[in-house]
This record gives structure tokens, C-alpha cells and sequence, in this order.
């Protein structure tokens, strides 16, 4: 018997293993007690050490009762004399050693059978593989349909999945990014729930001294101004930010640094950080750009800082950010500014929204205009993303559609040349090919289409996502950030993966015994009705997910059509375009207004061009304080 097995019994039964002369293992006997049988003994502890000339495997399984066999052995040894125990030594020296030798012996072996069996495995996939790449090599119509079926499902899953991925589920680029707020108002008595999302500056520095759930508060506001030098004049977007605002939000310049408290109040240094877009294009990504100036609205304005690629707040047009300056002495009670904040680590969203609605009670005492204001601060990643998140939603789950038609009409191909096949299966299974080897056979050709489809539909996503980087609706947040990454071609590869095995198991679920494959593909036999079943349930399945994506694609082209029927108040064919004058050589408003009527008649006068106007008016772009 196995002298493994001997030593499980004996360790089972309480008993101990019994030798003979010559080492061998002869039976069983129950344990004598020994008072002074310890493992402390030094014959002891040198056959423990002995026992790892022995694998680790056998060391931890039969270890301890060799070790307590032993102990009980040598305990007779040493009183039956030096001679007794000098041959137990030799005994189990001679054992100890050829048990190593035929353990490890038996362990290498059985390793080298695994990795025989894992290669012959691995050598008869990719046998099938080769010899589908050949099969689908000589169908090319079937393999090119397959593929390209594939691949249009799987591109527009995994092009809106990396909007999905940027927009909705990364966090936000900022430190700490969950517990960022944006400073939201509602006046109940004024039927405004929600939305108002300008504030005071009285307000702001309310929040600031007194509010003990908030660890940073800033505000900003955006707008228009003209840069000049170093170039073309041109008009961008800029925003005034209070010095906390990088504080708040845990971002640091890439170059440089941010407004200092001395830069905040008014009459402070002209100073200017420069978004890392507006840097590459304007001044080349010069890195020695700190201590320049630059002319903004006519000011001679130094760099003091670049921020990072990442870094785009509040909106992704933004090229330069000015110090927004007020102080509790000159601050005003009119709502101009914008405001976010950061909660302390045991403060709630709605701790913080309580003690906002106190500060603005205590405040509304000396402004009456602040009177009855609530806070309903929310998340700044859901303030950034709104009722877009929504939209994206239904939009993945549209595709998802599209991928499950996809594979519906593969499926349908797959089945067609499945039934081509069945004499093909059934000689496979007559030589002696099994389950796992049919499995093969199938795995193999689905595989392949499925990394074709993979790889091809990848490619269509990038391009995809180019295009909506180059033309994507600028009401789309954080669309900068949009790429293709890790994360999206893991999405990819699994969509791959599911779509091989949906291929594969649709020739597996049909196995049917050998004598009926036999009968059924015999010369003049039609096809039987568990074929007929399949092709049906495959058929109705794709005509239903077509049918639900028809349905809402017509109510998208429905509301788009009432969407381009809504008058916008002006004439759509109308050129429209933004002039800026720099403050500093337009110090009059008669000035301004002479300038614009030179530019208006210079206008007209060109060819082509039957009126010119010229009007303070908003194009579409929604203030930020009027709606998120």
C-alpha cells in the first residue's frame, strides 16, 4: 500500500507506522505513552530537519505523524542502548533519503505530464485555428459579411462607451474629486426650485469666513476678451477665478503657479495663467513663457503660471485665467459669480446645504435681495454632466441593441453554414473526435471573426471619436477628455469574447446523436423541424431588437424635425461673428459706437453682402448662472 495512505490511516486511527529491519513499512500499532516523548529532543529536531530532503507538498501533509512515529521510536532506541539507536538512525536515514528521491521524482513527473497535456491542448487549438483561417479563407463573401457585421457592432459600442467612460463613470480630473459641490440655489417663493447658480460676493465671502462644513470655497465667472501681440489680435474665452479656486480644487500649474492672496484684492498685480491649449498655440509650448507678458483688452498682463492638460474648468474654452478681485469692503450684493467648494471629511451634502441656508438667512438681514434663498448644492460632477448623463444612457443601451442585431445576423449566417456542415460534424464524430473537440472546431472559426470584428471595430471607434473630438455638440461636458484607453479596449475585447462564445454555442446547443446527424444530412432529406425552430427563434429575435431601434430612431428624427422648426428670431442663412475692443483705446462708449459703424460700413460695402448690423445679443450660449 501507498505509504502516504498508511500514514493518513495512521493518523486517522491514533496509531503509528511499524518497519522493518530493512525499512520497509509493515503495518500498524496503536502509540505507547511516553512522559519524556518530546519534540524538544535533538534526535528530534534533526530528523525535522532531515524531513526537508522530502517535497513540500508530502513535508506538510505527513510531516507531523512521521515526526511523532519517530519520537515514540527513538525513545525505545535510547533505552535499549547506543546500538539499537545507531541502527534506527541508519534505518531511517536510508528511508528519509529514497522517500525524497522517488517524492520528487513522482512530482516532477506528474508536472511534466500537466505541461505534455496543456501542450498537446494548446497544439491541437491552434491546429483548429489554422485550419479555420483556411476554411474561412475559402468562403470569403461569408467571412467578409461576418466580419464587417461585427465590426459596425462593436466600433459604435465601444465609441460611445468611451463617452460614456469619460463623461459619466471617470472622476473628475480634480483631488478628491467626490467631495467637490457646486454652490446651487433655489427661491421657493419665486417658483425656482433649483438652478440658480450665481451668487454675491457678499456671499462668497459669507461662505468663506464663517462656513465650518466647507474646507474651500471659490467663485469665477467667464466671458470675452482680446488678446493682441505676439500674433493676430484674437477673441477668447476667459476666466476671472478667486485665488482658492486651485486650492479648492487640488490642481496645480504645470508650469509656474496660481494667484497668490495679494493678486485677489483690487488694485493688485496684472498677472494671467495661460490653459495648456492656449500655451502650445500661441506660444508654442515655450517653456520659458513665465515672466512674459501678454496684452489682454489693451493690459500689458505677466504669466505666471500653465495648468495642465487635464485641466479645464469651467468650460473646455477656456484660454487664460484672470484673478477675480473683491474683498468684503468692496463686495456688492448683485448674483455675478459662480461658486464651488469642498466639504470637510465628516461633512454631508446635506449638512452643508443646512448651514448655506443659515449663512444666506443671517445675511438676507443686512440684503434684502438675499431673502428667502435655500441652497440645493449638488455634486460637481453632476452639476458638470446634468441631464446629458440620461441621454448617454439610452444612447449605450441603443447600441447595445445594434450589437445584439449584429450578432443576431451573424448567427444567422453561423447557422446556414453550421447546417452546410452537419455530414462534415458527423464523419468528425465518427473517428472519435468528442464534445471538446467539436467544441474546438466551432471556437476556432468564431474566434477568429470575432478579433477580426474586434480589430476592425476598433479602428472605426477611433475615428469615431475623432470626429466627435473635431465635431462633437459643444454642450457635451468634459468632451476633451474622450479617447480611446485601456479601459475602452477591455470593453471591447470582452464584447469580443461574448460575441465568440454566442457564435460558438449556437452549433453546440444543436449536437444531435451521430445515426440522426447521419439521417438528417442524407441525400434528398429536408431540413427537420428542430432546424426550423432555430432559424425561427433566431429570426423573430433579430426582427425585434430591429424594431425597437426602428421605433426610436423615428422618434429621434421626430423630435429633431420639431427641434429645426422652432423659430430662433432670426435668419438662419445670417453670417453672425463677435467683435471685441480693448477697454484701454476705446475708453468712451462714443468711441465704441464709431468703431462698430466704421466696421458696419466697410461691411456693406463688400460684394455679396445686402445688409450689416450690428447687436448685443446672445447666440445660444447659456450663462452659467442661469442654468446648469
Amino acid at each position: 500500500m501507498d505509504p502516504r495512505r498508511k500514514i493518513s490511516r495512521s493518523r486517522a486511527k491514533g496509531g503509528v507506522l511499524q518497519r522493518t529491519r530493512r525499512g520497509g513499512w509493515t503495518g500498524w500499532s496503536a502509540p505507547r505513552a511516553r512522559g519524556n516523548c518530546t519534540r524538544r529532543a535533538p534526535d528530534v529536531r534533526i530528523y525535522r530537519w532531515l524531513l526537508w530532503l522530502s517535497p513540500p507538498s508530502w513535508r506538510r501533509e505527513y510531516g507531523g505523524a512521521m515526526e511523532e512515529t519517530f519520537a515514540l521510536r527513538i525513545v525505545d532506541a535510547r533505552a535499549a542502548g547506543i546500538r539499537r539507536r545507531a541502527r534506527l538512525w541508519r534505518r531511517e536515514l536510508v528511508s528519509l533519503v529514497a522517500l525524497a528521491i522517488t517524492e520528487r521524482w513522482a512530482s516532477r513527473r506528474v508536472r511534466a505530464l500537466d505541461t505534455e497535456g496543456k501542450a498537446q491542448r494548446m497544439d491541437a487549438m491552434a491546429q483548429e485555428i489554422r485550419h479555420a483561417a483556411r476554411r474561412l479563407r475559402r468562403s470569403p463573401a461569408f467571412t467578409v459579411a461576418a466580419v464587417l457585421t461585427l465590426a459596425l457592432a462593436i466600433g459604435a459600442n465601444a465609441s460611445i462607451f468611451a463617452v460614456v467612460h469619460r463623461v459619466l463613470l471617470n472622476p473628475l480630473p480634480y483631488g478628491d474629486p467626490e467631495r467637490l459641490i457646486a454652490l446651487d440655489y433655489a427661491v421657493p417663493g419665486q417658483n425656482v426650485p433649483s438652478g440658480l447658480t450665481s451668487m454675491s460676493w457678499q456671499l462668497y465671502h459669507q461662505l468663506s469666513d464663517h462656513a465650518r462644513t466647507l474646507e474651500g470655497v471659490a467663485a469665477y465667472d467667464t466671458g470675452d476678451i482680446t488678446v493682441t501681440g505676439n500674433g493676430d489680435p484674437e477673441r477668447i474665452r476667459v476666466s476671472h477665478a478667486t485665488p482658492s479656486l486651485a486650492p479648492t480644487l487640488r490642481v496645480s500649474p504645470a508650469l509656474g503657479r496660481w494667484f497668490t492672496g495679494d493678486e485677489g484684492v483690487p488694485g493688485g498685480p496684472d498677472v494671467v495663467v495661460l490653459s495648456h491649449g492656449f500655451w502650445v498655440r500661441r506660444h508654442a509650448s515655450d517653456r520659458d513663457v513665465l515672466g512674459h507678458r501678454v496684452i489682454l483688452n489693451g493690459v500689458s498682463t505677466e504669466v505666471v503660471g500653465v495648468m495642465p492638460p487635464s485641466f479645464a474648468f469651467p468650460e473646455p474654452e477656456i484660454a487664460v485665467w484672470l484673478p477675480a478681485r473683491s474683498t468684503r469692503a468692496s463686495a456688492t450684493f448683485l448674483f455675478l459669480v459662480a461658486g464651488v467648494a469642498r466639504l470637510r471629511d465628516r461633512a454631508t451634502l446635506a449638512d452643508a446645504r443646512s448651514e448655506i441656508t443659515n449663512l444666506i438667512g443671517a445675511l438676507s438681514r443686512v440684503s434684502p435681495n438675499q431673502r428667502g434663498i435655500t441652497s440645493t448644492a449638488l455634486p460637481l460632477r453632476d452639476s458638470m454632466v446634468g441631464r446629458v448623463a440620461d441621454m448617454l444612457w439610452i444612447l449605450l443601451a441603443s447600441v447595445g441593441l445594434v450589437l445584439l442585431v449584429g450578432c443576431a445576423n451573424v448567427a444567422n449566417l453561423f447557422l446556414v453554414r453550421s447546417e452546410a456542415r452537419q455530414r462534415e460534424v458527423a464523419v468528425r464524430r465518427a473517428i472519435g473526435a468528442n464534445n471538446s473537440g467539436i467544441a474546438r472546431y466551432f471556437l476556432a472559426e468564431s474566434a477568429l471573426l470575432s478579433i477580426a470584428g474586434a480589430a476592425v471595430g476598433l479602428l472605426l471607434a477611433w475615428g469615431a471619436v475623432r470626429l466627435l473630438a473635431l465635431l462633437g455638440p459643444s454642450g457635451l461636458p468634459r468632451l476633451e477628455e474622450v479617447r480611446l484607453d485601456g479601459v475602452v479596449v477591455s470593453f471591447t475585447v470582452a464584447l469580443s469574447i461574448l460575441a465568440t462564445f454566442a457564435l460558438a454555442a449556437i452549433p453546440l446547443v444543436r449536437i444531435v446523436p451521430l445515426t440522426v446527424s447521419l439521417h438528417d444530412t442524407g441525400r434528398g432529406q429536408t431540413a427537420s423541424r428542430r432546424r426550423h425552430r432555430a432559424r425561427q427563434v433566431l429570426m423573430a429575435s433579430q426582427i425585434a431588437f430591429a424594431l425597437v431601434l426602428l421605433v426610436g430612431s423615428g422618434l429621434m428624427v421626430r423630435s429633431f424635425q420639431k427641434l429645426r422648426a422652432v423659430n430662433p428670431g432670426f435668419n438662419a442663412p445670417a453670417v453672425t461673428f463677435r467683435i471685441g475692443l480693448p477697454e484701454r483705446e476705446y475708453t468712451t462708449r462714443r468711441a465704441a459706437i464709431a468703431a462698430h459703424q466704421a466696421i458696419i460700413e466697410r461691411l456693406s460695402a463688400l460684394p455679396g453682402v445686402r445688409c450689416a448690423r450690428f447687436r448685443r445679443f446672445s447666440t445660444g450660449r447659456r450663462h452659467r448662472w442661469l442654468s446648469r
